[in-house]
């Protein structure tokens, strides 16, 4: 990842990215940090928890991401719902539409990602 995509996903989700760091510092002062006397420990802790924070704040963006375009997507096809599963070939327990309109897909990240494939197909095609 470019340094771009880096600012950009800090910037769209700001709370996210300052919790992440706040947590990381959390975990490292519940392990109590203060009574290390290397600093090259204290710093390969400090990395390591940033890295792990890095992780998960990665990985919730891109999944908030890919659900947002997926609904995109699915709104554009304008069809009802037993045709949604048709095209995408996801069940009633896969996909659903809540309460605000949203469609919300119950499944892993690499088949959101051939969905979504999928439904840009049917709807540029």
């Amino acid at each position: 990842m470019d340094l771009k995509g880096v600012t950009d996903k800090v910037r769209h989700y700001p709370l996210k990215f300052i919790l992440i760091i706040f947590g990381a510092i959390a975990y490292l002062t519940a392990y109590r940090v203060w009574e290390i006397e290397d600093w090259r420990i204290l710093t390969l802790l400090l990395l390591l928890a940033l890295g792990m924070g890095w992780i998960i704040f990665s990985r919730s963006v891109n999944n908030t991401d890919l659900m947002m375009a997926l609904d995109r997507e699915t709104k554009k096809l304008d069809a009802p719902i037993e045709s949604i599963y048709h095209i995408t070939g996801c069940n009633r327990y896969e996909v659903n539409l809540n309460e605000e309109g949203q469609y919300i897909y119950w499944i892993s990240d690499a088949n959101k990602k051939k969905v979504l494939k999928r439904l840009r197909e049917v709807n540029h095609g």
